[in-house]
């Protein structure tokens, strides 16, 4: 199965089981490497940043937007991994100058 694929399956269950299918990743990662120049990364978004990236992502796939909320909640504490012991995370956030 292609990651294409595996995404796109995932993305059917809609946006609250997409970022559940994600939490175990995070849980086995030992050393987590982001580097972003346009969006604050997932384990940095508040509840109210996550909801507005999460709603233009299913706009923008033609997703249904009915879980977006819930989605916005639970992307926000899968990041609660941050606190867990056994986890590195090096995250770099871009800034452009205006």
């Amino acid at each position: 199965m292609t990651t294409h694929t595996e995404w796109s399956e995932r993305l059917c269950g809609g946006m609250k089981q997409l970022q559940d299918s994600m939490v175990q990743i995070y849980r086995n990662t030992e050393l987590l490497r982001v580097c972003s120049s346009t969006l604050v990364p997932g384990l940095l978004q508040t509840e109210g940043y996550a909801a507005a990236v999460l709603r233009t992502s299913a706009s923008f796939r033609e997703l249904p937007v009915d879980d977006i909320l819930e989605a916005a909640r639970a992307r926000v504490e899968r990041s609660r991994v941050i606190h867990e012991r056994g986890h590195r995370f090096m995250i770099l956030i871009e800034r452009c100058a205006s």
